[in-house]
């Protein structure tokens, strides 16, 4: 929606309309101190929903009664206003035509509505329509909350360089000293650039609930099949049970086959009870059987006790080697002197020799030395292991002595007079219900795992396609930083800067300058107001471009304002008792050095150029849509390049009684300052 400011203005106690009419493009607001150029954006801000009411204090709040802005959009204008003394409703309206100037009487007491609901509806009116951005279920049970829905107020970030932030080393965007609105404005720049909506969030929220469905199908899946496994066990140890009581070897059974005809088998197994052989050895050949196991189990138990003895006395000798050398002192120096006979005067070189020796025997110890850490881990990861392997052998020999009990149980029943028939009967019936139970806990989890799958996939295929997120958050970076720096290098940053590229990032907003060596340097680290100056204007007005290149789909206007941003050039306490007026600064300020002043004046005409040239460069490449720029500013009578300067002025404020109040139009005298 291609949306400009048409009017900003307020009404005072006489019902008079004080106001400054705007256009797109470029638009200067001059004159001198204390006039009101600063309070337009405070005026822009308040009548755009702040809770607070930041307008200077002086002569107009002092005299004013409603504060309205006007924004013309595609084929309507909108109409926004604040009571000066009221900070909790607000007032909103949609006209087709705009009169030349307001009366009290035009805004209706029963259109101030509540402040959030005004925030609510002027966000319709920029198209945002989301209201619920969380992603995950969980994470707002976490936090204990949801997230709160986007705000229009959002967007007032992208749209404000006030005084006091535009040469700013330390804060780039408006209210981000506020954490909580830097958090939202930084998460919510894909729904303000119209990357995603309301669509986008309820995927992704389906997406994670499907996640959830799926991880609880394959934990239900993973606890049957377990349980399956240790059904399977509990069978098997009762059919070796029935076995070893009727007298009849039972074939190796398979649990499948079983729960295809659970009927049939009963009925076998029925029968052998009726039919018992107590001549049978099955009993004795069971316990022979599991004796057997524990024996070969036991065995493997005591040989890993045995290898891990074995590591543990290894990793003591090997300690104590190393803390037998560390306690010798070594020396820092060594002289070697040869010997020579008394008789023969000859020298001999067999001392030479053995410290060679001893060197290269030091050198060996040194090397077995260096291999300890290696020894040391693998020692950890041997004994691992072993660990790992006991606790298997551990399981299986506590499942067979419990089988091994189990049957020589039967026979102490015997001892007790419960019949073979009686005992056959017990086992009989745990058989039934085992087969019961897993008959009615076996779900078919496939179809519904691929389902939910498939599901998944779906929505995931129409987020990448009909969002793709990421790509365009990678291609509106590169955009604004492709931009920044085509402005960035005709402006008067230090040459120890040049070439300049610098590089945001729009996941943290951090803005960064990056030197020819690859290092980074910080906007904090830069120095220099005029280059922190440069910096923000670099990075705001290629926001204009980018929010103008998506003018379709992006909530955000095309606007900005910038107030003051010769500051930096022309800082100087205005002369006392002087007469004196600059022609270019508009005011009456000391310049110690000509050459000085009028460098300085030659930088702002250029940043002034500069403005113009970028805006005129994104009209062009948008098919017409031309950011509006907003300058309040003590500069006047700049010599452009491009056009002259009296072509961008809509208001000049220059003589006593002028400024954004008319003081002419009051029914009585005043000399309050604005």
């Amino acid at each position: 929606m291609n949306t400009f400011i048409k009017k900003i203005g307020l009404l005072d106690k006489w019902d008079n309309e004080h106001s400054v009419t705007l256009r797109t493009g470029v638009n200067v607001i001059t004159g001198r101190s204390a006039t009101g150029k600063s309070a337009l954006i405070e005026i822009f801000d308040f009548c755009f929903g702040s809770s607070e009411n930041n307008i200077p204090q002086g002569v107009i709040t002092k005299y004013s009664v409603l504060f309205f802005v006007v924004f013309e959009l595609d084929n309507c204008f909108l109409i926004l206003a604040r009571k000066a003394q009221d900070l909790r409703s607000a007032y909103i309206q949609q006209l087709s035509d705009l009169k030349k100037s307001f009366s009290l009487e035009d805004f209706n007491e029963n259109l101030f509505i509540p402040l959030t609901d005004f925030k609510k509806q002027l966000g319709t009116y920029f198209g945002l329509n989301v209201t619920d951005i969380e992603e995950n279920s969980d994470d707002a049970l976490f936090r204990g909350k949801k997230k709160e829905s986007p705000s229009i107020r959002n967007i007032v970030p992208y749209l404000i360089q006030n005084q006091n932030l535009i040469t700013s080393k330390t804060l780039l965007f408006y209210r981000f000293n506020d954490q909580e609105k830097k958090r939202q404005t930084i998460e919510q720049f894909r729904i303000f650039a119209g990357f995603v909506d309301q669509r986008y969030f309820l995927c992704k929220q389906n997406i994670n609930e499907l996640n959830k469905k799926l991880r609880r199908l394959e934990a239900q899946r993973k606890w049957e099949e377990n349980n399956k496994i240790k059904s399977d066990r509990r069978l098997r140890d009762l059919f070796s049970q029935f076995s070893s009581i009727v007298g009849y070897n039972l074939n190796p059974y398979n649990l499948e086959e079983v729960l295809k005809d659970p009927l049939t088998l009963i009925k076998k197994l029925d029968k052998q009870r009726e039919n018992i052989n107590e001549e049978s050895q099955e009993f004795l050949r069971q316990l022979e059987e599991l004796d057997s196991e524990l024996s070969v189990e036991e065995g493997k138990n005591r040989e890993l006790d045995r290898k891990l003895l074995n590591i543990r006395q290894t990793q003591k000798i090997q300690n104590e080697i190393k803390n037998g050398f560390n306690s010798i002192e070594i020396p820092s120096q060594a002289k070697i002197y040869k010997s020579q006979c008394p008789f023969c005067s000859s020298f001999v070189d067999s001392l030479s020799t053995e410290a060679n020796e001893l060197t290269n025997a030091i050198n060996w110890l040194n090397k077995e030395l260096a291999i300890f850490p290696i020894f040391d881990e693998t020692f950890k990861i041997e004994e691992k292991r072993i660990f790992d392997e006991k606790e298997i052998i551990l399981s299986r020999l506590t499942e067979t002595r419990k089988k091994r009990d189990n049957l020589l149980r039967i026979n102490q029943n015997l001892l007790n007079k419960n019949s073979l028939y009686k005992q056959a009967s017990i086992i009989l019936y745990k058989i039934e219900a085992e087969i019961e139970l897993n008959t009615e806990a076996r779900t078919d989890f496939d179809a519904e795992i691929f389902y939910i799958k498939n599901e998944i996939q779906k929505l995931t295929n129409l987020i990448n396609g009909l969002y793709n997120v990421d790509k365009k958050m990678k291609e509106s970076q590169d955009f604004i930083n492709s931009s920044m720096n085509d402005l960035a290098n005709r402006l008067d940053f230090e040459e120890s800067y040049k070439p300049l590229k610098l590089d945001f990032n729009l996941s943290t907003f951090d803005l960064f300058n990056i030197n020819e060596d690859g290092s980074r340097t910080s906007l904090s680290q830069m120095g220099s107001g005029a280059n922190w100056l440069y910096s923000h204007l670099c990075l705001f007005m290629a926001f204009t471009r980018f929010f103008s290149h998506h003018i379709d789909t992006s909530l955000v206007p095309p606007i900005l304002f910038l107030d003051q941003p010769s500051q930096v050039y022309f800082p100087i306490t205005p002369k006392e008792d002087s007469n004196q007026k600059d022609d270019k600064t508009g005011d009456l300020f000391d310049f110690d050095d000509q050459n000085l002043r009028e460098d300085d004046i030659r930088c702002v005409e250029n940043f002034f150029d500069q403005i113009i040239d970028f805006n005129n460069k994104t009209k062009q490449q948008n098919s017409g849509i031309e950011p509006q720029i907003i300058i309040t500013d003590h500069a006047d009578n700049l010599k452009l390049k491009n056009g002259t300067f009296d072509d961008i002025v809509v208001a000049r404020w220059r003589n006593q009684t002028s400024g954004l109040i008319d003081k002419t139009l009051f029914p009585i005298s005043t000399d309050d300052n604005f």
